[in-house]
């Protein structure tokens, strides 16, 4: 494992941000979502299996979701799928997934919510002048809504599953995410809670990674946490102001 205070060689001119469970809390805004949109839709039933609908549609046991980002799936599909398969789990009867969708987005948007480390670091990004590109497996319209409502769309431009019909790890996605950065891949930086997205993703396209993982945080899914890494380009990192470190750290004269 590399340490996490030792010096990248190449400096950091450029960053990739993961959005969900990354900068903003996603696993908690699906679940408080998930909950009250059940809760309208099957009033019959009680708390206990609104909470156990909405951590089993956040779970996604049938990998809806990877489908989504392979081009398998389109995004309403996806969630339909994943409504379906939580639904006849639990038991609970048939309900109209549009009437579901309804509910959930608004309260979603409501519940977008900043982890404590993200302004202080986007105080430290804007302040050393480093393009920012948001990398996210999510759709557009949701990637646009989670921007706007937290104020991180200022911040720079977003490339989601949308943008070309596949998402992480797909090399086309980094590739295309660097190219509009204007920063050569190894000059690069991901930052992610995902092993195999987006870090593995990263690390097969020559850029380096940040793999945060939050300590006190529930485990986001597909996370991977606890996976011994041997990569001197990976860095696993607790909060993001050892990313907003090298920001200038990796600045500093480099010996001839």
């Amino acid at each position: 494992m590399s340490s996490a205070h030792a010096r990248w060689e190449a400096p950091v001119d450029g960053l990739l941000l993961d959005i969900d469970d990354t900068l903003v809390d996603t696993r908690a805004a699906m679940c408080e979502a998930g909950v009250h949109a059940a809760s309208l839709i099957w009033p019959e039933s009680g708390p206990g299996a609104h909470a156990a609908f909405s951590d089993r549609y956040y779970a996604d046991r049938g990998s809806h979701f990877a489908a989504y980002t392979r081009g398998e799936l389109t995004f309403v599909d996806m969630r339909r799928a994943r409504f379906e398969e939580a639904r006849t789990f639990l038991g609970l009867p048939p309900a109209d997934f549009t009437v579901y969708e309804a509910e959930y987005r608004a309260v979603f948007g409501e519940s977008q919510r900043l982890f404590e480390d993200v302004a202080p670091f986007v105080a430290a990004v804007r302040d050393a002048g480093v393009p920012v590109v948001f990398l996210t497996n999510s759709g557009h319209d949701q990637t646009v809504l989670k921007l706007e409502v937290t104020g991180l769309g200022e911040l720079g431009e977003a490339v989601t599953t949308d943008t070309l019909g596949v998402g992480k790890p797909d090399r086309r996605v980094f590739a295309h995410a660097c190219d509009l950065l204007g920063v050569p891949a190894h000059r690069v930086v991901c930052v992610g809670d995902t092993l195999d997205a987006d870090i593995l993703g990263a690390r097969a396209s020559g850029i380096r990674a940040a793999w945060i993982q939050r300590p006190g945080v529930p485990t986001p899914r597909d996370a991977g946490w606890g996976v011994r890494v041997e990569d001197a380009g990976i860095r696993i990192i607790d909060s993001l102001a050892e990313v907003a470190d090298l920001l200038d750290v990796n600045r500093l004269p480099t010996r001839p």
